[in-house]
């Protein structure tokens, strides 16, 4: 769209046309109305002249109170005229009393749909009491007034809706302002008149056209005329609006931030300020903060074509504490430390992470390293620590800049453990049951891992090979306030027939162990209630590794129970023999930290 501009002075410069007079009691008022055309209209009925035709060349308008007429350039043509007058016409008033001034506007089929206007007046003889809409144009966008100065600015436009934008033609009031005359001698009085109402051509070209308005006029007994200017501006309008992001908006210094400028509206120049002191007029810059803090970002974008910038040429935008930089720094300390027995020997720790950007905890137990655990871990079991004994742990976080403080202390007590097996190493000849069978479990010298003794089940020799059981069990009873009870034991497995680990038959628990029938060779570890009757296998198969190896079995579950803890073999007396050697057996049982724990030892042999 072009725009046009239309100011009406006498004899003073364009680039302050709304300022250029200067008289004692003058009055100097400024209106703008920012019209939307179509490009048809500035083409054709405005007389836009396209590139061939020179729509540059029109250099004057004549005076509008008779005088040579304007020239045009080729193709040029006279668009809709627009009135503009004061209202009343006539008012007298004494010294202290008000009047209203009334700006008409009579803009026939030009639309319009932005008006400014700015008031100059000389405070020593008029003061202003208020500025009120008129009917039309709702948005009202500013109304100030300096009554030391002597300035009024008042500015109202349309609704914008998506791309829709209301706008006016035919008649209507722009505004009213109130006056109050005052003068240095009472009784003063003031009469106040203007001239009929004058129209004001538009003509097309986009060189600045210019004409003036005579003959309205402030009258102040004595008589004095001071010339009331009307400068009329019609333009496309597209509103401008201040609007940006950024990305990122936090992060460690030093901070590289890229703004996207995106303002609406038509904007020749940019200007940043990013808070920290730098400044940029580039559209969208980037800029990189070097200091630590929350920094407030402005931008201000301005539409500089055309005299003078106007308020709607300028939009301003500050978003407060909108940039946070902060230093490279070592992650957040964690906090809530825990330790929790469970067992006689190991402490579950847990904590809370109170980081993002840790790289892994270190744990400690008093001034002794524990262990090294990965990013984001909030538990670990410690492990290696005495029966009935204190600990206190603590955790902290690191990554690449250094160590977190220490979280809080986590303490806790071990339980109180005993071992239930009564001659686990099987030293002596008691604590363990030896039931008679035709080939039965004997103590032994023959494989031991530990001392000097151990206990052999099943058969060895080939030549010795029949039907039997060969079982040793010992009765142990768990408290039921126990919080670990541990079963461990090493065999030493071998075999004359294929391994292999069959099913345990579920149709044998309950059953009476000594009257168990099995069909092949089978090495086994059984718990039994008092009466022999199977309650759990831990045991169940035929290896022949000939290595002694290490089993582990918890037996919390059985807290409260007295139970039999059975080892065997059998053998069906036909192909090759099985045999398993046991030693180093041992039941470790933790109670509550100042609880007994009674041991019931069965001697039978």
């Amino acid at each position: 769209m072009a725009r046009l501009v239309l100011a009406l002075t006498r004899g003073c410069e364009m680039k302050r046309w709304y300022r250029c007079v200067d008289v004692p009691l003058g009055v100097r008022i400024g209106i703008v109305l920012l019209a939307v055309a179509a490009a048809w209209m500035l083409m054709g009925a405005f007389g836009v002249a396209g590139p061939e035709d020179g729509a540059d060349k029109l250099r004057h308008v004549s005076t509008l109170d008779g005088g040579a007429a304007p020239e045009r350039a080729l193709g040029s043509s006279a668009a809709s005229t627009v009135t503009v007058s004061l209202s009343p016409s006539i008012r007298s008033v004494h010294a202290g009393e008000s009047f209203t001034l009334a700006v008409e506007v009579a803009s026939g089929a030009q639309t319009v749909n932005r008006v400014q206007a700015y008031v100059d007046f000389d405070p020593q003889y008029l003061q202003v009491l208020e500025i009120s809409r008129g009917s039309v144009l709702v948005d009202e966008v500013y109304n100030a007034f300096d009554n030391t100065a002597g300035w009024a600015d008042y500015v109202v436009e349309a609704i914008i809706s998506g791309t829709a934008i209301s706008t006016l033609t035919g008649t209507f009031t722009l505004n009213t302002i109130t006056f109050q005359a005052v003068t240095a001698t009472t009784g003063t009085t003031l009469t106040f008149h203007t001239a009929p109402p004058r129209e004001t051509q538009v003509l097309s070209g986009s060189t600045v056209l210019s004409s003036t308005l005579s003959g309205s006029t402030v009258v102040i007994e004595p008589p004095t005329e001071h010339a009331i200017y009307l400068p009329l501006i019609l333009r496309s309008y597209t509103p401008l609006r201040a609007n940006f992001t950024a990305d990122p908006t936090s992060g460690r210094v030093p901070l590289k931030v890229a703004f996207a400028n995106e303002s609406t509206g038509r904007y020749t120049d940019s200007l940043w300020e990013f808070g920290d002191g730098i400044t940029s007029t580039q559209t969208s810059p980037t800029h990189t903060y070097t200091l630590t803090g929350t920094f407030t970002v402005t931008l201000t974008v301005m539409d500089a074509h055309g005299t003078p910038l106007l308020p709607s040429d300028v939009s301003t935008l500050a978003r407060p504490n909108y940039i946070t930089v902060y230093y490279e720094s070592p992650p957040n300390a964690p906090s809530h430390m825990q330790a929790t027995s469970i067992s006689c020997s190991q402490f579950r720790l847990e904590w809370q992470d109170n980081s993002t950007d840790e790289d892994g905890f270190t744990i400690y137990e008093g001034a002794n390293w524990v262990a090294d655990v990965p990013a984001n871990t909030t538990t670990y079991t410690a492990g290696g620590f005495a029966p009935g004994t204190y600990h206190c742990f603590r955790v902290r976080a690191y990554n690449e800049h250094g160590d977190s403080e220490w979280s809080d202390w986590g303490c806790g007590t071990t339980p109180a453990c005993d071992d239930l097996i009564v001659n686990g190493g099987f030293e002596q000849d008691e604590g363990w049951e030896i039931p008679g069978t035709p080939y039965p479990a004997t103590y032994t010298t023959a494989i031991t891992r530990t001392g000097a003794r151990a206990m052999r089940s099943g058969i060895v020799e080939v030549d010795d090979n029949r039907f039997s059981y060969s079982d040793f069990r010992q009765t142990v009873s768990i408290p039921t306030d126990a919080v670990s009870a541990t079963l461990r034991f090493w065999l030493y497995r071998l075999s004359g027939e294929t391994p292999y680990t069959p099913t345990f038959p579920l149709a044998l628990l309950a059953s009476d162990v000594e009257k168990m029938a099995l069909a092949d060779d089978l090495q086994y570890v059984l718990v039994l209630n008092q009466y022999n009757q199977i309650r759990r296998q831990l045991i169940w198969q035929r290896v022949d590794d000939q290595a002694w190896t290490f089993h582990e079995f918890d037996m919390l579950v059985h807290a409260g129970e007295t139970v039999k803890l059975q080892f065997g073999v059998y053998n069906d007396g036909v192909d090759g023999v099985t045999a398993m050697y046991v030693d180093d057996v041992s039941l470790d049982v933790c109670v509550s930290e100042g609880q007994a724990l009674e041991i019931r030892i069965d001697r039978r042999k």
